[in-house]
């Protein structure tokens, strides 16, 4: 599953050209907490978390590429990247504009990407003490229940970067939670395109081994684990009925995972 929550031009105060790595990492960054990589794997272990960096020169007349250039480039990216995306989450993004004039290139970005991407589920938030992007601007009035808006107490600024007042904590608890409803719709989308090929039924006689069991599960998926284990021993010891188990613990306790047994007898 992979998730990514991505701000096009969050800070609006200075016409000049900025750093935008740097920048780009300081929209989502209070005080050394960088939340999507400090906070969101604890709440979802199973994420990947990727910064999309633009040019802002597009923006402030530097470049040739225009706005709506670097917003087909990001979706473009984000496909290359991952076709399976089904949720996107947007924090201070003034869709309808804002309430200073650079902001009016977001509209432009907002409507190459609802053209795009008519079919997801997304969450907007915005800042109650936002002066820059209204609530009405922050949203892009889907049908039906694809879309919802959620309050934050922030202004522009604090919308996407979250310190350790009680207030911030307030506001991260919100994001975090709504992120994960989006994570659980994903998984509902996905789900029938699991592939489970496994050529043994379960042995409803097994039975002990709960040690080897839990350790071999740990590894496997344990943030910055190994990406092979090896069972071994002599012949006869019980290697291919601790396998089968453990695929079928796996099935059971991570229902995201495809699992493909592969003989491998000979070479």
């Amino acid at each position: 599953m992979s998730l990514s929550q991505y701000h096009l031009g969050s800070r609006f105060e200075s016409k000049k050209i900025k750093d935008d790595d740097a920048h780009a990492l300081n929209t989502w960054t209070e005080i050394g907490r960088l939340w999507p990589r400090d906070d969101l794997p604890k709440k979802l272990p199973d994420t990947r978390i990727s910064l999309y960096i633009y040019d802002s020169s597009a923006v402030y007349g530097g470049s040739q590429a225009t706005f709506a250039d670097k917003a087909n480039e990001l979706l473009e990216t984000i496909r290359c990247d991952r076709e399976d995306w089904t949720g996107l989450a947007f924090f201070g993004t003034p869709h309808e504009g804002g309430s200073q004039g650079m902001v009016n290139a977001e509209r432009i970005a907002a409507n190459v990407a609802l053209s795009q991407f008519e079919n997801y589920r997304m969450a907007s938030f915005w800042g109650d003490k936002d002066t820059i992007v209204s609530r009405d601007s922050s949203r892009f009035r889907l049908p039906g229940g694809r879309e919802k808006i959620i309050e934050l107490k922030a202004n522009h600024r604090r919308v996407a970067a979250f310190g350790q007042t009680t207030k911030d904590e307030g506001n991260l608890k919100k994001v975090i939670s709504n992120v994960k409803s989006l994570y659980k719709e994903a998984l509902k989308e996905i789900t029938p395109r699991i592939k489970w090929i496994v050529p043994f039924e379960k042995n409803s006689c097994f039975t002990g081994r709960e040690s080897e069991l839990t350790r071999l599960e740990e590894l496997l998926f344990a943030e910055g684990g190994p990406k092979k284990l090896v069972v071994f021993g002599l012949g006869g010891i019980g290697k291919t009925g601790l396998t089968i188990e453990l695929v079928y613990r796996i099935k059971e306790h991570h229902k995201d995972c495809s699992i493909f047994w592969i003989p491998a007898t000979n070479f």
